[in-house]
């Protein structure tokens, strides 16, 4: 059955995202080369001017890709399809698909490196799954799209359910796996799709709970739901709600629908049932909406949204909220109620610390029962619809349907109503990004010692007349300080980070914050830029350094150590996201600094390190 345009257009981002993740963390495979080297290319192949060879010869095999956008950033753009043919022969070209570039792309790294071929079938499945499902939310929202894509200003909700691609350097970025078909539709936020949560009834001696508020979680629970009950007027709810709702013996814990049906169908959960000690009371409450993580679920009418534990592996963990996180997204909230925070707010002043304020679960014979973990988010800034509030993420997102991207639009809308060119509205632009993102995260760096994990999902900026006006930074599980501010937080929170494990060492500390705000964030932001021909990758570069150089030149408390990394060394740290597949890793589990796999790409922050590899 053929296929439609809008169906190939997606298919081949999701092929390009795998090619662009293998290019980074493999780079002794493949050169450029000329069109002029090699016969018998396809028809219109000769006009190419740019390919680039990837050489597999553990296996006799080369592939060949043509090359349409060349990206100082990184992350590339092709023309399809990809060819492949036995190494240095002249027979002829062949199409390869995508499991088949990540079955002999792979495999050849595990000869060259002899590590095996890690879970490699596993890797495979994943990647088509992930491309299946976003030719399907591309299908199922084509109609959406066009006006999502146009440049107007979206509502926090609306944004967060466009963000059909997703992770545009991530090979698996929509792989869902514990989901069923209809659960992929039912509780993706790219469906934009909405339901109820389902609740337990818990004997209060098995809470295991705390709040930064005078209100506990447990109390929370009961007053929100008793509203939403009584909005709706569902007496049948209100019958099997009402003893838990008015007793102090009892609590309600609310968890995903997909969840429910999973903790049901554990031995230690069934044994709670048969002795009392839980009660399932099915699906009660108003509905909620999925955002980009799947499992942070939001309502315009609840003050909190609720970061619900999910055992569905996404992306390169399954999503379950560790007793560690609870305690540590409680230890930012406190912070954030002290007398330093209006100090941290001076630092950075258009730059909001997302509070996650209480947490509520379920513990047994002293063991925390992870699958029911809720941690309640401050959903105060999200909830007006007239607020134009988007991650990162979903801004630089290429179009799925082609055409101009969502930033792209904004931009000529803003250069079109200030007669003013597009490059010059382009750089003011990422001028104001760029003060209330990046330099924010450096001055809570050199200031506080503050440390984030702030990568492009997690970093939600606010634009108002469509230029950037505040940044917001969510998901307090990545929140830390680094060593060297370690004795100066005790003396404002004696033990901060001790219990929480979160003191980063300073190698870590310039390690993650190389990674998050500048590869993963801000590179995407200058990559989208330069892809929709709005900027020169080059020049929006130079003017992050120098952005970067006049604030090194301002008193520091602590030293801007990782600056001198981005200036001086031959390579940056990277996630490796593609070999992380490889070898199954579950970046949750296990001591922070093994958690993934790190390669290292070629400095392409620093002008220096560009002239050196130039002259090579």
């Amino acid at each position: 059955m053929a296929i439609s345009y809008s169906q190939q257009l997606t298919s081949n981002l999701s092929y390009q995202i795998v090619i662009n993740a293998y290019l980074r963390e493999v780079e002794h495979s493949w050169k450029f080369v000329s069109n002029t080297d090699y016969q018998g290319l396809p028809e219109g192949w000769d006009k190419y001017e740019g390919l680039l060879l990837i050489d597999l010869p553990q296996q006799g095999t080369e592939i060949l890709l043509a090359v349409s956008y060349w990206s100082l950033t990184l992350r590339h753009q092709f023309l399809f399809p990809v060819l492949c043919r036995p190494r240095s022969t002249s027979d002829k070209w062949q199409e390869l698909e995508l499991c088949h570039f990540v079955s002999l792309t792979m495999r050849e790294e595990g000869l060259h490196n002899h590590r095996g071929s890690g879970e490699l079938n596993t890797l495979m499945l994943r990647c088509m799954i992930s491309q299946k499902n976003t030719e399907d939310f591309v299908r199922l929202r084509e109609v959406e799209l066009a006006d999502i894509n146009d440049g107007r200003p979206l509502s926090f909700i609306d944004s967060e359910q466009s963000l059909v691609i997703g992770h545009q350097l991530h090979p698996v970025a929509k792989s869902r796996e514990g989901f069923s078909s209809s659960d992929l539709l039912r509780y993706s936020p790219e469906t934009a799709q909405r339901f109820q949560l389902h609740y337990f009834a818990v004997d209060a001696d098995l809470v295991h709970q705390d709040s930064a508020l005078e209100t506990s979680a447990m109390e929370l629970i009961k007053q929100q739901l008793g509203k939403e009950l009584e909005v709706n007027k569902n007496t049948q709810q209100q019958a099997l709600a009402k003893d838990a709702l008015t007793s102090d013996k009892q609590a309600l814990i609310p968890v995903h629908p997909w969840q429910a049906s999973y903790l049901r169908n554990q031995d230690e959960v069934q044994t709670l049932e048969a002795h009392g000690q839980i009660a399932y009371l099915g699906p009660l409450g108003t509905d909620f909406a999925a955002t980009t993580s799947i499992r942070t679920v939001f309502s315009e009418s609840c003050p909190f949204m609720y970061k619900l534990s999910l055992n569905v592996r996404i992306t390169n963990s399954e999503r379950v909220n560790k007793s560690w996180e609870l305690d540590r997204v409680l230890e930012t909230a406190r912070m954030m109620q002290l007398p330093v925070a209006e100090d941290i707010k001076t630092s950075a002043p258009d730059f909001v610390i997302v509070n996650e304020p209480a947490y509520i679960s379920i513990k047994v014979d002293g063991k925390v029962l992870d699958g029911f973990s809720c941690i309640f988010r401050d959903a105060s800034h999200f909830t007006d619809p007239a607020r134009d509030i988007s991650a990162v993420t979903t801004l630089v997102q290429d179009n799925p349907l082609g055409g101009p991207s969502r930033l792209a639009n904004i931009i000529h809308r803003l250069a079109e109503q200030e007669g003013r060119s597009v490059e010059a509205v382009t750089m003011d632009w990422f001028d104001r990004y760029v003060t209330v993102s990046i330099e924010s995260l450096m001055k809570l760096f050199i200031d506080w010692g503050l440390c984030f994990e702030p990568h492009g999902q997690n970093t939600l900026i606010e634009l108002e007349d469509g230029y950037p006006s505040r940044c917001f930074c969510r998901d307090g599980q990545g929140f830390f300080h680094r060593q060297a501010s370690h004795a100066d937080w005790c003396e404002i929170m004696p033990g901060k980070g001790e219990v929480t494990e979160s003191i980063f060492p300073e190698d870590l500390a310039r390690e993650r914050l190389i990674y998050y705000p500048f590869i993963n964030q801000v590179f995407s932001v200058i990559n989208a830029l330069g892809t929709q021909r709005l900027s020169d990758e080059e020049q929006l570069m130079a003017r992050l350094r120098e952005r970067m150089s006049a604030l090194a030149d301002q008193p520091q408390r602590y030293p801007f150590s990782l600056l001198e990394v981005l200036e001086n060394s031959e390579r940056l740290p990277c996630k490796g996201n593609l070999l992380t597949q490889l070898y199954n890793m579950d970046e949750l589990v296990g001591d922070i600094a093994t958690q993934s796999v790190y390669v290292t790409l070629p400095n392409i922050y620093s002008s220096k390190a560009k002239k050196q590899a130039e002259a090579v």
